[in-house]
């Protein structure tokens, strides 16, 4: 998990954020989640979890207050993607995308 990222009014990247949390996985799969709070307005939050058999999730880092700032929308911008830390490679597949309301 990275949060603080910043960006310029062009768009472009200022800062890369920090690592918040990170998890060591045993197997080739994984089950990512996130329950937010993306109604509109300040001091929302978000907490994120994951599971590697689908059904015990695990909490991943604190949670995080999500930006309200113009730049960052947070209703719609979900993303999974691989991000090579340590040399280039690597794939990701997505079998399926579930976005659900309480």
């Amino acid at each position: 998990m990275t949060d603080g990222l910043t960006m310029d009014a062009d768009w472009n990247t200022t800062g890369r954020g920090a690592e918040r949390a990170s998890a060591e996985l045993c197997g080739d799969r994984v089950w990512p989640r996130v329950a937010a709070d993306i109604r509109p307005g300040p001091g929302r939050q978000a907490v994120f979890s994951y599971s590697e058999d689908g059904a015990s999730f695990v909490p991943l880092g604190p949670a995080f207050t999500l930006n309200s700032n113009w730049t960052f929308f947070m209703g719609y911008r979900f993303a999974v993607f691989n991000y090579a830390t340590a040399a280039l490679g690597g794939a990701v597949t997505v079998r399926r995308f579930t976005v659900s309301t309480s």
